[in-house]
């Protein structure tokens, strides 16, 4: 089995959540899913908050500053890639951002929780996103 650690960011805002929309072969796993903004835990990274943060900017295209990243905890979750079982130990940090909207998000797509909902009852949800807002957000 395979592990894999990364870190990834809820973008929360009063009433819904940014949610990227994971549409190439890049995303392992999850393409056409919706998720969270993150990636793998690199060596040249000095925490998983900075992960967190490198990896929104990179997928976003907007900058936040560090201290915006609220720590939440861990989720772990099993998934299977080319008939691999991989353990993914993701590092969930929250992003309440001020001033933005969807639309400023790379493949960024507003969602209610009654969205996120419906998505993950058909299975259009990633299952780190998936943990990640059920265990942290309750929805």
């Amino acid at each position: 089995m395979e592990d894999v650690r990364v870190a990834a960011t809820i973008i929360h805002l009063p009433d819904s959540y940014i949610m990227r929309h994971r549409k190439t072969g890049n995303d392992k796993g999850e393409e056409g899913k919706f998720g969270l903004y993150g990636g793998q835990v690199e060596e040249t990274d000095r925490d998983a908050q900075h992960t967190a943060r490198r990896e929104l900017e990179e997928e976003s295209g907007l900058q936040f500053p560090l201290q915006g990243f609220d720590y939440q905890g861990f989720v772990h979750v099993k998934s299977e890639r080319g008939g691999e079982e991989i353990l993914t130990e993701a590092e969930i940090f929250l992003l309440l951002p001020s001033g933005f909207s969807a639309g400023e998000f790379n493949n960024g797509l507003r969602m209610s929780p009654r969205q996120i909902s419906r998505a993950r009852a058909l299975g259009q949800l990633s299952s780190v996103a998936s943990a990640s807002l059920s265990k942290f957000m309750g929805v």
